[in-house]
């Protein structure tokens, strides 16, 4: 039976749906992201869905104007829980894009963070000191709630999406291949051998490029928001610099938990999975944009 298995045309087949698979999994929440993003982490209270505010609906759409963004119908709003912003779907899609915006950006007061705030499964002592800090730090002013909402649209309409949802299929066959053409060159190396070798090159290109890829997307994207004018400059510089103090203090609040999660600067602690650029570096790239747009100000007879 394994030697049927391991024939090069069964092989073949199972590499094509491996690779089929693995797209039609990741095309899922661009196809039906209604069913996905907006069922998952839509926001309730007293059993029955949350209404988006006018608040967020006004931000939202004065951030398209300024970005241009004509299609703004493809986009669906929905309050979600917890203090980021989540997306799915493409706009130039049937299914359109999903955008849901926290329920922190309707929150004015630190008292409104304790009473009503959840961060998933944490238990937050919001009384201490660390827990103070953390509703404060949960706090966004109009300009900085509008960068964020501005650096999700602008992945988002670079089709960043896609990304894993072609990428890794073509690394899925591009291995094969590689494994094959290796086998032709090594005949004299035991097969299985190769073929560990190159699933382990594949698996490493991959990582490799999902990371320059992601960093590139998301760099780009603070960039071309905080040139948009120096409020979202100055929006993006605040965004960064509390997203860190949020991290430190839920890294004091959540002991062992919070040291494996977070840096002693606020930064995601790296992992083979996590291509995301650190926070210290988007804080200062977005800074430099603002220092350099305040300085050609300051020029500017």
């Amino acid at each position: 039976m394994a030697s049927r298995l391991f024939k090069p045309k069964n092989v073949r087949i199972i590499v094509g749906l491996t690779a089929g698979g693995v797209f039609c999994f990741n095309a899922v929440p661009l196809l039906f992201p209604g069913n996905t993003v907006g069922r998952i982490y839509h926001s309730y209270k007293d059993g029955t869905r949350s209404p988006i505010s006018e608040q967020c609906r006004e931000e939202f759409d004065e951030v398209c104007r300024d970005l241009g963004i004509k299609n703004a119908r493809s986009y669906r709003l929905f309050p979600s829980f917890g203090t980021q912003i989540h997306t799915a779907g493409l706009p130039w899609l049937p299914g359109g894009v999903p955008f849901g915006v926290p329920d922190s950006f309707v929150m004015q007061t630190t008292g409104d963070v304790k009473r009503n705030m959840k961060l998933a499964l944490h238990k937050i002592d919001w009384e201490s000191d660390d827990g103070n800090a953390l509703a404060e730090s949960l706090l966004l002013s109009r300009n900085a709630r509008k960068f964020y909402i501005a650096r999700e649209l602008m992945e988002v309409k670079t089709s960043s999406a896609l990304m894993p949802t072609v990428v890794a299929p073509a690394f899925i066959i591009a291995t094969f291949t590689g494994n094959q053409v290796l086998q032709v060159l090594f005949r004299q190396t035991p097969p299985g051998f190769i073929t560990l070798c190159a699933a382990c090159m594949g698996v490493l290109a991959y990582l490799g490029m999902a990371g320059l890829v992601y960093n590139a997307v998301e760099t780009g994207a603070d960039k071309t928001v905080a040139r948009v004018s120096g409020d979202y400059a100055k929006g993006g510089v605040e965004f960064y610099g509390k997203l860190l103090r949020k991290n430190q203090n839920l890294r004091k609040l959540l002991g062992k938990k919070g040291e494996r999660m977070y840096s002693y600067y606020g930064n995601e602690n790296m992992s083979a999975l996590n291509f995301r650029p650190a926070i210290t570096e988007r804080r200062k790239a977005v800074g430099e944009v603002y220092t350099q747009m305040r300085k050609t100000e300051s020029e500017t007879p």
